[in-house]
């Protein structure tokens, strides 16, 4: 078992970093696709701190593990996971409040951009357990930091998107966001 707050993670394609308060991924990078030119073995940052970004999930509810005082701290066997064959699976425990053990479980599989997040919940007592899933990317409303500052370069789109099959992906400004909050049942 670590002790370290991140743990790092990677695959063929995805270079990571998870914390254990949470269970969040704080950096995903593309190793395929530079950060800049000049540095070629600096892997482009889709996912990064520096920006105050996450791929956040978590549990609410009755027995949820995300309070609003506070965020679950995960144990771990080791404290770096690398893919070496078909998937990789990296899972965090945790021993909630009622004694029922659960894992988070992330899965990744080969030449796969996608971040899966599943919960294995082992309910060994008498009373029912009640949680729902959430996940969501956080982020503040910044440039990013590895932006090209001259103009001529990258200038990414700042804000949400949904895609729907069949249409166009849509725009959300982190303005309109401000104002209501969105919501989209997804089944």
């Amino acid at each position: 078992v670590t002790h370290e707050r991140f743990i790092t993670g990677k695959t063929d394609v995805l270079d990571l970093l998870i914390d254990r308060e949470g269970g969040d991924v704080e950096r995903a990078s593309l190793i395929a696709f530079p950060e800049r030119i000049t540095t070629p073995n600096v892997p482009f940052p889709l996912v990064d701190s520096r920006n105050n970004y996450a791929l956040q999930s978590g549990l609410v509810g009755p027995d949820g593990t995300d309070k609003p005082v506070g965020r679950p701290v995960f144990t771990v066997d080791q404290n770096h996971y690398e893919m070496a064959d078909a998937e990789l699976l990296v899972d965090l425990h945790l021993m909630t409040e009622r004694g029922v053990p659960l894992i988070k479980r992330f899965r990744f599989l080969p030449q796969d951009y996608r971040v899966s997040v599943e919960y294995i919940v082992d309910n060994n007592t008498d009373e029912p357990w009640s949680a729902a899933m959430f996940g969501q990317i956080k982020r503040d409303g910044g440039a990013p930091a590895y932006s090209d500052e001259n103009g001529m370069g990258l200038q990414p789109y700042v804000g949400g998107a949904t895609f729907r099959p069949g249409s166009p992906y849509s725009k959300l400004e982190f303005d309109d966001l401000e104002e209501a909050p969105y919501r989209e049942k997804i089944e």
